[in-house]
């Protein structure tokens, strides 16, 4: 459970706030998944550009395509599996398909009641001080 207090609550805020620290370094990219759904377009040059490539046209529009909502979800019962580690039997931790929902932004928070985001929003504030990083993982913008 990521929620504050959960066994994984830890996890995402002490994340997040190890990489915020190094968004400035030459080999550091940080990327947003709201930034992604609102300018994928985008979001590909950026990250071709922080590697040093240039895409043809062909090779741009190809990376737009494996990169979008439904080719991902095309793909989502074959490729994105969870599969438990050292276990040699290969189960998943979770249902084919299960890891690609429906791809809208906010969509997650749509599982929590008025009181699970009031505490989730109340751990932000406490763990992310940096008023750039909170507002960056409430809703991306590029601001790194």
């Amino acid at each position: 459970e990521f929620l504050p207090g959960g066994v994984l609550s830890d996890t995402y805020f002490t994340w997040l706030n190890s990489w915020w620290k190094m968004k400035g370094e030459s080999n550091v990219l940080l990327l947003h998944y709201e930034d992604a759904k609102t300018d994928l377009r985008g979001v590909i040059q950026q990250i071709a550009d922080f590697v040093g490539i240039e895409l043809s046209e062909t090779e741009f529009d190809d990376v737009f395509e494996r990169c979008s909502w439904d080719h991902m979800k095309s793909i989502g019962g074959e490729k994105f599996d969870y599969k438990l580690p050292l276990n040699p039997d290969g189960i998943c931790a979770m249902e084919k398909g299960a890891l690609i929902r429906k791809g809208q932004i906010g969509e997650g928070l749509q599982i929590y009641n008025s009181e699970q985001k009031t505490r989730w929003a109340d751990e932000e504030e406490k763990q992310f001080l940096d008023e750039g990083l909170l507002a960056w993982s409430r809703g991306g913008g590029r601001q790194v």
